[in-house]
């Protein structure tokens, strides 16, 4: 149970952490590149400046957290819940299953944040 938790930087690369509980957790700046997140309970955690390269979120709860900053790029998002996540200067690349989030309003993500073509493409081929 990392509820609440302190991790500010830290290095949880290829990390297990299905179903882990991060309620409310401060994981500003930490690496969690290719880390299985599948179910993790995310909602009210501090993801400012998150490296999120080619994890997997799958049916993952962030809602109200903040993702200002962060780096999703090739992140596995289908089923996960972002609703009234915030976004501010966030970077989303590569991911094929934005369609299949819950909650995510593209048109609520603010201008400073980018979104790359390839998500968008595929985002637009499939609904």
């Amino acid at each position: 149970d990392f509820a609440d938790a302190e991790l500010r930087r830290a290095d949880l690369t290829r990390v297990d952490l299905r179903e882990a509980d991060f309620t409310g957790a401060d994981l500003t700046e930490t690496n969690l590149s290719h880390s299985n997140l599948q179910g993790a309970a995310l909602s009210y955690s501090m993801l400012v400046g998150a490296l999120l390269t080619e994890a997997d979120l799958r049916e993952a709860i962030l809602r109200e957290c903040d993702l200002a900053f962060a780096v999703l790029n090739g992140v596995k998002l289908a089923g996960a819940d972002l609703d009234r996540a915030r976004f501010s200067g966030t970077v989303i690349a590569r991911c094929r299953d934005l369609r299949l989030v819950r909650g995510l309003d593209l048109a609520e993500v603010p201008r400073s944040s980018s979104i790359d073509l390839e998500s968008l493409r595929h985002l637009a081929s499939h609904s």
